[in-house]
């Protein structure tokens, strides 16, 4: 039974396109944020998740207008709406 399934998920794994490590990367950042966003409240504690989340996924270029120590310029609501631009951005390009 086990063999089976394993062969059938490396038959599968096989038939799919490699994917680059940068564009994985890019949508697995993006749906990260996308859920912090909906289920943190804004403010301060969802830019520190943020700020984690760069951190953790090896500084990504893509999260640099919206962590906040990279822009000390910067206040909240400035970083906030950064944030939203770049999930919209996203989100219009995931859904071609």
């Amino acid at each position: 039974m086990h063999g089976s399934a394993r062969a059938r998920v490396a038959a599968f794994a096989a038939a799919e396109e490699p994917i680059e490590w940068d564009v994985l990367r890019d949508e697995w950042t993006y749906l990260l944020l996308a859920w912090i966003r909906q289920r943190v409240s804004a403010g301060s504690e969802a830019l520190k998740l943020v700020d984690a989340v760069y951190s953790h996924l090896n500084f990504p270029e893509v999260m640099g207008a919206f962590v906040s120590f990279l822009n000390p310029e910067k206040d909240e609501e400035q970083l906030l709406l950064d944030w939203g631009r770049y999930l919209r951005n996203c989100e219009a390009r995931y859904r071609r």
